[in-house]
């Protein structure tokens, strides 16, 4: 019997992702080892990652925080919570608020410099998301979530990604041989 990756919707079900040069690099999406500087691995692949040392851990409990309240950005942040909910099992609410606090999720704008979808993720003692768009910032709860389907310990650092063509998409070929 053949073994197949599915790909549902726009996350990774089984979560398990062989090294592959268009998947990305590594042998899993966010792996738990705190040490681990390597990239997270998400599809598409992002474009840059710095690496720090340490760990963050997502906790279900967590509220998802609006820095820029947004009816776009809302209705993001709607749909991120509903997807986090799926893979937690407790869908987390959604608040607005001006501060970081550690380990919170904030979702925000702010002009990366690399076109309208691009955006830039911040691990550390909160996950920080920013986009140039309320695109660019749904995009990156699409990468956030297939590290979180993985493991909720991501290593810390710093991913700014970017389409590189102006569609994105992913053609997989089932039919039979």
């Amino acid at each position: 019997m053949k073994r197949r990756t599915v790909l549902t919707g726009l996350t990774l079900a089984p979560a398990a992702v062989v090294a592959n040069p268009v998947l990305g690099q590594g042998t899993g999406i966010a792996e738990a080892d705190p040490g681990d500087s390597g990239v997270p691995i998400s599809v598409p692949a992002i474009q840059q990652w710095t690496p720090r040392r340490g760990s963050y851990e997502y906790k279900p409990n967590v509220p998802i925080m609006l820095a820029s309240c947004t009816a776009e950005l809302r209705s993001v942040a709607e749909t991120f919570a509903e997807n986090l909910g799926a893979i937690t099992g407790s869908r987390p609410r959604i608040v607005s608020s001006k501060g970081t606090p550690t380990g919170g999720i904030i979702l925000r704008l702010g002009d990366q410099k690399k076109g309208p979808e691009s955006y830039r993720i911040d691990v550390d003692k909160s996950l920080v998301v920013t986009g140039t768009t309320a695109h660019g910032v749904f995009n990156a709860t699409r990468t956030v979530l297939q590290w979180l389907q993985r493991c909720h310990r991501l290593p810390t650092g710093t991913a700014l990604d970017w389409p590189v063509k102006q569609v994105r998409s992913l053609l997989i070929d089932n039919t039979p041989r």
